[in-house]
């Protein structure tokens, strides 16, 4: 990309607009060959799961559309009752259409990585004070350096948040070895159950010191 093309992103704390944004971003990425239908809540009910999660949002955009987002954090049991809502809501809908099964079986990773973070962080880990729950980028953004802008901004603001150290979790279906380029340690590495057929996949978690 040219160095024009980099100049046009801008970083903007997430705000409530951005949310059918950021569940497209979690379709595009995680939920290729699912029925439209499903893919479309899936990405919904993700978006709303991990913001309900998170105290801490960033999104990337190229003019007015939202590429990139990252979310965190920054204490644990710290959460977003307004997100937690609408997941409430979205699980209600999709039992409503028959569409519950398929629901859980598209996130069984996410749901994973959320059992092994909120296990680590009770544990008291040494990355454990707070956690990046999500980094997505569009593929129309690779080049601009979106993902490096995301990450370095929410470092700094969980930084600012008083956190000596963060954690996240990722899995085989993401580029792990960006965070060990990033100077994360691995902390630890699991096999889950990826879908209902039993498939399994492994997530790892990472960690960074601030200080």
């Amino acid at each position: 990309m040219s160095r024009l093309a980099r100049e046009n992103v801008a970083y903007r704390p997430f705000e409530e607009r951005d949310f059918d944004a950021v569940a497209g971003l979690y379709q595009t990425l995680w939920c290729a060959g699912l029925d439209e239908r499903v893919a479309a809540r899936a990405g919904q009910l993700a978006a709303a799961t991990y913001l309900s999660a998170s105290s801490l949002g960033l999104v990337g955009c190229v003019g007015e559309d939202v590429l990139g987002v990252v979310l965190a954090r920054d204490g644990f049991g710290r959460r977003a009752p307004r997100w937690e809502g609408r997941r409430k809501e979205l699980l209600a809908e999709a039992e409503g259409l028959g569409l519950a099964r398929e629901l859980v079986s598209a996130l069984a990773i996410d749901r994973s990585e959320f059992s092994l973070a909120a296990d680590y962080s009770r544990r008291g880990g040494r990355f454990s004070q707070a956690q990046m729950t999500l980094l997505a980028v569009s593929p129309e953004a690779h080049g601009l350096g979106m993902g490096s802008g995301l990450f370095d901004r929410m470092s700094s603001l969980i930084a600012r948040a008083g956190a000596p150290s963060f954690f996240l979790t990722t899995d085989d279906e993401c580029d792990w070895g960006y965070y060990e380029h990033r100077g994360l340690s691995r902390i630890s590495s699991h096999e889950v159950v990826a879908d209902a057929d039993g498939n399994v996949i492994r997530v790892y978690l990472y960690g960074r010191d601030l200080t």
